[in-house]
C-alpha cells in the first residue's frame, strides 16, 4: 500500500475535519506536561475557515487522513516580540 504524506493548502470543504483533528490533539495531551493554549474554544471552526479563506491552513494528510496542521503567516501576537530570536531563524506556530 502506498503511504504518500503530503503537505498542502487546507480545502473548505474539510474545515470541520480539521477542527476534528484539533479536538483530537486537545484531548490527548491534555494530561500531559505541554500545554498548549488550545482548548474548546480555540482553535474554532471560524478560526479554522478564515485561515483558509486566507491560504494560510496547511494540512499534513496520509492516505486521505490529516496527522497535522500548521498555520503559515507574518502575524504573531505580542509577546512573541519580546523574545531575542537568534538571527535568520524564523517562527513556526499555531
Amino acid at each position: 500500500m502506498n503511504n504518500t504524506v503530503f503537505l498542502r493548502k487546507a480545502d473548505m470543504n474539510e474545515s470541520v475535519k480539521i477542527l476534528q483533528f484539533y479536538n483530537g490533539v486537545i484531548n490527548s495531551i491534555r494530561c500531559s506536561e505541554f500545554k498548549p493554549k488550545w482548548n474548546s474554544n480555540y482553535p474554532d471552526l471560524d478560526y479554522i475557515k478564515t485561515s483558509i479563506e486566507d491560504g494560510e491552513l496547511f494540512v499534513c494528510s496520509e492516505n486521505d487522513t490529516i496527522i497535522a496542521c500548521v498555520v503559515l503567516n507574518n502575524r504573531f501576537s505580542p509577546e512573541y516580540g519580546e523574545i531575542k530570536w537568534i538571527e535568520d531563524e524564523g517562527l513556526i506556530h499555531h
